[in-house]
């Protein structure tokens, strides 16, 4: 059975500490510990491909030259040697010199003091995301956290998660990860693609799942309002303030709040935004005190094209969940539909059959808007087809030009269809 390795660098022995406690709780895990760079890289070139996660401090004091942040270069080299590991910079250094470092390098970081339960999600995370399949399983079914069939057809049942694609089996395995911590989690993915799904299934699933779930999709608040949303108001704060409001943040006390779409905020809304995943403190516009808060943030959106300020990123990107879009899994569109005609029928009552070319059709296509398009277009059919069978020419004419699949698995469309 493979062992996992961990390497810690850190010129402090204290600092280890918490590495110690964290891997105590994950079986076949070994802890690598380093209190110079030098024998930190020693270790790590003997076996680069070896270890599962790193973690090195920033600042170390150098004999000739003062202090200087070899650190940064020595995770630097890590990740130039072996660019799938995760590498964190570990620091107390909370100068914006440092931080302009790690986001040039584009490394991720964590602020000391670090926890036992903050460093455990982390490796967990590290373990789910790059252990190969063996003989033996992976680490995740080693550590009980592998999802048998049945298990996972059960949580996708109770979340409405649908597909049988890799993607999504990790993005449960890694969902039921971030339910068992308190980290902050970032779910990256288009609109469309089940970010709050996964999010509902992170927090039914964590300790807070008796708490409230407060879900804001920040593409939708206007920007005037982006305050009043989140943290609240009191009345008469603006003109039409005619009561108080508590806001997303302190509605979600006790349990979780959700922001999708964080990417569409302006970069002045993310700057309030990252106070509050600092110091988890909200002041009502108008109101002359703050209110301290207990609610676990969960983030979703996409991170391209800096649309995001690296430091909220790294913020609330502790542990990060990837959703592909359907054009990228497309072995999930049938599930999908399935799935989604199922509940269409059931809000309707009464159900319609698919040719099966006009599911071959659904299954090739693009689907820009994911499978919010698909609920779309499935109901729009169920609404104006006058017929029990949906045919071909059913479909928008943007579907009805997609080249089929030349083959297309029978098992897989073996529900209520209609062959040619």
């Amino acid at each position: 059975m493979k062992v996992t390795k961990v390497l810690v660098i850190d010129d402090d022995s204290v600092a280890f500490a918490p590495f110690r406690a964290a891997i105590k709780t994950i079986p076949n895990t070994e802890l690598i510990t380093a209190q110079t760079c030098e024998e930190g890289w020693k270790f790590f070139s003997n076996d680069p491909f070896g270890f599962s996660i790193a973690f090195v401090d920033y600042q170390y004091k150098h004999s000739e030259e003062g202090e200087v942040a070899e650190g940064h270069l020595t995770a630097k080299n890590i990740r130039l040697k072996n660019p799938c590991l995760p590498v964190y910079v570990v620091s107390g250094n909370y100068s914006t010199g440092a931080l302009n470092d790690w986001q040039k390098e584009k490394l991720k970081f964590l602020y000391k003091p670090v926890t036992a339960e903050q460093v455990k999600a982390l490796i967990l995370h590290a373990i789910e995301s790059t252990a190969p399949e063996t003989s033996e399983g992976t680490e995740a079914e080693n550590m009980n956290l592998w999802l048998t069939d049945t298990k996972l057809r059960k949580i996708q049942m109770d979340f409405g998660i649908a597909g049988v694609s890799d993607n999504i089996k990790t993005a449960i395995k890694k969902a039921l990860i971030c339910a068992s911590v308190e980290e902050s989690v970032f779910i990256d993915g288009e609109t469309g693609t089940g970010k709050e799904l996964i999010a509902k299934a992170i927090h039914t699933s964590s300790k807070r799942s008796r708490g409230p779930f407060v879900a804001i999709n920040c593409a939708a608040i206007p920007e005037a309002l982006f305050e009043s949303e989140i943290f609240g108001h009191i009345r008469g704060a603006f003109t039409g303030a005619t009561s108080d409001q508590l806001g997303a943040a302190r509605t979600a006390h006790g349990g979780t709040l959700f922001l999708d779409e964080i990417h569409h905020l302006p970069k002045s809304q993310q700057a309030k935004l990252l106070r509050f995943t600092q110091d988890k403190t909200v002041k009502p516009v108008g109101h002359s005190r703050e209110f301290k808060v207990d609610t676990r943030i969960i983030c979703a959106g996409r991170t391209t094209n800096d649309c995001l300020l690296p430091d909220l990123f790294n913020r609330v990107a502790a542990l990060e969940i990837d959703l592909a879009p359907l054009r990228e899994r497309q072995e999930d569109i049938i599930p999908i539909t399935k799935f989604i005609k199922r509940g269409i029928e059931k809000s309707l009552g009464f159900k319609k059959e698919f040719h099966k070319s006009c599911l071959e059709l659904l299954r090739k296509y693009s689907w820009r808007g994911n499978a919010r398009e698909l609920h779309r277009v499935l109901k729009n059919m169920y609404l104006t087809v006058d017929s029990e069978i949906v045919l071909p020419k059913h479909l928008p004419v943007s579907v009805q030009k997609t080249d089929v699949f030349p083959y297309i698995d029978d098992e897989s469309m073996n529900w209520n269809v209609t062959a040619a």
